[in-house]
């Protein structure tokens, strides 16, 4: 999970969680766009990111992040 400001008329940020498959590719599962990258925006994304698919403990889901202070 990642996030990044988007530069331009609109500006805010992207806020991304990926996946790597077994030949080492890595795929986007879910992007949200919102206006600052806050706690809040974070809280959101990953509730709506469990919601679709599900406990980790029951699809076997590792999260990983750089540990930023608003993660």
């Amino acid at each position: 999970m990642d996030g990044t400001f988007m530069k331009g008329y609109y500006g805010g940020e992207v806020l991304t969680a990926v996946s790597q498959d077994g030949n080492d590719g890595f795929y986007v599962i879910a992007y949200a766009i919102v206006d600052v990258e806050s706690r809040d925006t974070w809280s959101w994304f990953i509730t709506q990111l469990l919601e679709d698919l599900g406990p980790s403990s029951e699809s076997g889901i590792t999260f990983v992040s750089d540990q930023q202070k608003v993660m």
